[in-house]
């Protein structure tokens, strides 16, 4: 599981003021690049399958 460290945490306060989760966000808790996060909301066919099998 991630834990928040002093950089994340205030990204989190930052976040909570708008209620959106950012391509950074969910590509560091899922271990890829933003880029891919990226590509698998806009071109799945880009990604390789595995990743975009939901956890």
């Amino acid at each position: 599981m991630h834990t928040l460290d002093a950089d994340d945490s205030a990204r989190e306060k930052r976040r909570k003021n708008t209620g959106k989760i950012t391509l950074a966000e969910v590509a560091k808790l899922v271990g890829v690049s933003t880029m891919t996060v990226s590509r698998a909301l806009r071109m799945p066919e880009k990604v390789n399958p595995e990743l975009r099998t939901p956890y």
